[in-house]
């Protein structure tokens, strides 16, 4: 079970750096192919159909969770009923966005840009709406997959769409074509992997595309669990976007730049890092609920392995933040980033010890208790981070970001304790202190051996030949403090 755990992680983490890749290598070829307009126009719209796809009503949690708990003929029934309802939702409030862009495109345009862009606007929000009915109707089929545990076909087909788009996007630019053309692109390739993933989930499960009539209390189950999700995902929004807003307020647009440069270097590690361990998700729904033992087991691992792989990270950024903000964006950011970015680290360092927990609550069926902690996290946002902001400026507000975190890890030991009944001792101190203290140690050892305050005499190559050596020293030492499983692990992964 372990062996399949670190190779699902491999490939969603192997697909993801893939996708990261490809998009920053092109965006320089789509700026120039199509101005700096026209990219602001289709990052306009796609922004905006990122925000709008929040209203799928929680339908892919809801899904994985079904039918992770495949066990028994009885399963199998609520899951068809769950994956029939999930996907009536989806094409429901698919229809209804896309009318709804329809009949509103000229209000909407006009209301976000003027002049010629207005009609590329309108066109790019029609096809950007019919693209995503096509998504939308595919993440059923994609959450399928993910709760039966198939994510290396998930990532690759997640992967294959992004390389079709841009194949297709490069094509039509090269050939003259405006940027409606790459929302055209786009709808292409997401047909065609809907297609392919209808057929990838007929062949794994068809029994769970034998959709029918469905009752009243299989809408009343989905919605007891997708309501939730829903209230935790606009949360998760509101604490993410209500920072920018109350820094744009007290600081002004200088603040918001930098701040935005910082959660987006912070954002990278992140979002890998959640996308790569949403295997734990469906994996948890697996075990029975007689497997106790077994899952504390992995929770525990799980943990420790998180903070093998992300300590060494956090602490050299805590290091050398001013060093890493000028190589990527200039010197003067630096000035003005390096110690809101410092402490920013240490909240995203917080906010890695929830990305566990976070996915055996969902697993579990504590969804609940997932929305009401960030529910307070909301609260808490609103008060300290616009106070703080205020009278302090972007290091209140990355103070105020700390607090907000240190909430989630404060329930963390309810949940330990009450819900998956395993030590917080361990899972606090011998599973992340531990390393923390080590990182630290060895990152102030390296300061006497390399210690650049500036760029301005340092080439970024041996700057960056420096840190992977301090980094890797670090993952070394941590791998060999690890427990017994994660060595012997290491080791078979190491001889195959």
């Amino acid at each position: 079970m372990i062996r399949g755990v670190i190779k699902n992680i491999g490939w969603l983490t192997i697909f993801q750096f893939a996708l990261l890749a490809l998009n920053f290598f092109l965006l320089p070829y789509y700026v120039k192919m199509v101005g700096i307009d026209g990219y602001g126009i289709y990052s306009l719209i796609n922004r905006f159909l990122d925000y709008v796809i929040l209203f799928q009503m929680g339908v892919a949690p809801t899904i994985v969770y079904f039918v992770s708990h495949l066990k028994s003929d009885v399963d199998e029934e609520n899951a068809r009923a769950i994956v029939a309802v999930g996907l009536s939702i989806q094409i429901l409030a698919g229809c209804i966005i896309g009318l709804f862009f329809y009949f509103f495109r000229s209000e909407i345009s006009c209301f976000f840009t003027s002049g010629d862009s207005v009609g590329k606007l309108m066109d790019g929000l029609i096809v950007g709406s019919l693209n995503l009915l096509v998504i939308m109707v595919t993440e059923v089929f994609f959450s399928i997959l993910k709760g039966l545990n198939y994510f290396s076909i998930y990532s690759f087909l997640i992967f294959m769409r992004s390389l079709m788009s841009s194949v297709l996007i490069l094509i039509f630019l090269y050939n003259g074509y405006d940027v409606v053309y790459m929302f055209v692109a786009r709808l292409i390739s997401a047909s065609l992997v809907m297609v392919l993933s209808v057929l990838v989930v007929y062949y794994y499960a068809r029994c769970l595309l034998r959709l029918g009539w469905f009752k009243f209390r299989e809408v009343k189950c989905f919605f007891d669990f997708a309501s939730w999700v829903v209230c935790s995902r606009f949360c998760r929004v509101f604490i993410a976007s209500f920072p920018t807003v109350i820094v744009g307020r007290f600081v002004g647009v200088e603040g918001v730049g930098v701040y935005s440069i910082i959660t987006q270097l912070m954002g990278v590690i992140n979002s890998v890092l959640g996308n790569a361990l949403q295997v734990f998700f469906p994996l948890v729904g697996k075990l029975s609920r007689n497997d106790n033992t077994v899952r504390n087991k992995i929770y525990m691992l799980a943990n420790e392995v998180v903070s093998i792989l992300t300590t060494p990270v956090f602490v050299l950024l805590v290091v050398y933040a001013g060093v890493v903000l000028e190589m990527w964006v200039g010197r003067e950011v630096a000035g003005v980033g390096a110690d809101p970015l410092r402490i920013m680290v240490v909240a995203y360092y917080l906010s890695s010890l929830t990305i566990i927990p976070s996915n055996f609550m969902l697993g579990t069926n504590n969804v609940k208790l997932l929305a009401l902690v960030n529910i307070v996290q909301c609260f808490v946002m609103a008060a300290f981070v616009s106070f703080l902001v205020s009278r302090f400026g972007l290091m209140g507000g990355a103070v105020g970001i700390v607090v907000v975190e240190a909430v989630f890890v404060l329930s963390i030991v309810y949940f330990n304790r009450r819900i998956m009944v395993c030590d917080n001792v361990q899972f606090f101190l011998f599973d992340r202190v531990k390393y923390l203290g080590v990182c630290v140690l060895l990152s102030a050892l390296a300061l006497y051996w390399y210690n650049p305050l500036s760029l301005h005499e340092e080439s970024i190559l041996s700057f960056l030949i420096a840190i992977s050596l301090v980094g890797g020293v670090q993952l070394v030492v941590s791998v060999l403090l690890s427990s017994k499983v994660i060595k012997d692990e290491l080791i078979k992964i190491v001889r195959r």
